[in-house]
């Protein structure tokens, strides 16, 4: 028996590599693997936007743009 992402027994379909679950579980085992995917997904905007930001702060406090730096740093 395979697992899907979220720990619960699947069986895997003969020519496919992704799990069958049993019908009962087929809506709770996909969505549970859309919302790791998604997760994934907001985590790796938020780290970009982050480094975006704290960056742009750095850049703005060596030039003198305090008020703007700060503003940068406070949404960090």
């Amino acid at each position: 028996m395979k697992k899907d992402l979220a720990g619960r027994s699947c069986q895997e379909e003969d020519s496919s590599t992704r799990p069958k679950c049993p019908p009962t579980e087929s809506r709770r085992c996909w969505a549970s693997l859309h919302d790791l995917q998604a997760e994934h997904t907001v985590q790796a905007l938020v780290a970009s936007a982050l480094s975006q930001l704290m960056t742009r702060a750095a850049d703005h406090r060596q030039s003198g743009q305090l008020d703007r730096a700060a503003s940068d740093y406070r949404l960090a």
